[in-house]
């Protein structure tokens, strides 16, 4: 099963092909295949999550600015 998303892309992307004389021969059911794949992680490649830290000064930093270490304290 293909999202319809997913075979409107791989149509355009072979009538492209076609187009510009890169398709001499039948296209293969493993060809197709291939295509599917590659236009999948096309899509994920897109959707990849990046995780940025952001870390900010508290308070508890500006005060603690001497060198004694009071954690046991």
């Amino acid at each position: 099963m293909v999202k319809p998303e997913r075979v409107t892309s791989v149509e355009s992307y072979l009538l492209r092909l076609f187009q510009s004389g890169a398709i001499r021969t039948k296209v293969s059911e493993s060809d197709i295949v291939e295509i599917l794949e590659k236009v999948s992680k096309e899509e994920r490649k897109g959707k990849e999550t990046k995780i940025v830290f952001d870390r900010r000064e508290t308070h508890y930093e500006d005060e603690a600015d001497d060198d004694d270490d009071d954690f046991f304290d």
